[in-house]
């Protein structure tokens, strides 16, 4: 996928430090996850969907993050050609943990919606060391499928998607050791050309004595991006 001449100079990352929002993952709390799509127009591209009156679409260049996930989820707006989210996990005992594994699967695939392009705008996003990057061509998986990060990687159908992820930061290298005053960052970044997708992650890892693993979404949903329909 080409990528927008914003996104070489905006699409970097907003580290977590200091966020909120930080989740218990188990009662013993020996990880905490992070997940956090990413609305703010300097990092996303907008599917303006039909119906929608001359004042809205003016309204968006106005807009902030949290209104824009307020008229995604209204289904005002979708997003196209690609979505990513920050996912950041942080240890919280005294033995690391090591984080194995991370899957990807579509969960749906359909036709792409319609509509017109939304704006490029937003003021910047920061100049801070990104974090890794994983790129997922949605369009080359398998609806149900499990797909591993290594599978991902070494995929010859993913290497635009990979090549599009760079905007964001490195390709990841897993497994990963995370102690209990250190936390690993990584973008997940999803892109189709042809379709309407929906989909979700799941993360894998090892605290000294078992393994864990819990499903990364967009708080309780799965995400969604749509083809950009100067692409599709």
């Amino acid at each position: 996928m080409e990528s927008k001449p914003v996104l070489a100079t905006l699409l970097l990352a907003a580290l977590p430090a200091g966020c909120m929002g930080w989740h218990k993952l188990f009662p013993d709390d020996s990880v905490k996850l992070q997940v956090r799509q990413l609305n703010d127009p300097c990092f996303a591209h907008y599917l303006i969907r039909d119906g929608a009156t001359a004042e809205f679409k003016r309204g968006l260049r106005a807009g902030d993050e949290r209104q824009y996930a307020r008229w995604e989820k209204g289904g005002r707006i979708e997003h196209s050609g690609f979505v990513a989210a920050l996912v950041t996990l942080r240890g919280n005992m005294d033995k690391p943990v090591r984080i194995t594994d991370l899957t990807v699967t579509v969960t749906s695939r359909s036709a792409p919606l319609t509509g017109s392009p939304g704006p490029l705008t937003g003021p910047g996003c920061g100049k801070e060391e990104p974090p890794d990057a994983l790129g997922i061509n949605l369009d080359a998986m398998a609806v149900g499928r499990e797909i591993s990060v290594r599978r991902l990687l070494s995929s010859p159908n993913q290497k635009e998607a990979a090549a599009f992820a760079k905007n964001f930061g490195p390709p990841p290298h897993l497994p990963r050791t995370v102690t209990n005053d250190d936390y690993y960052a990584l973008y997940l970044v999803g892109t189709t050309k042809t379709s309407d997708c929906t989909w979700r992650a799941r993360i894998s890892w090892w605290d000294g004595d078992r393994d864990w693993n819990t499903t990364v979404d967009n708080d309780g949903h799965d995400f969604r991006v749509t083809a950009d329909p100067d692409q599709s």
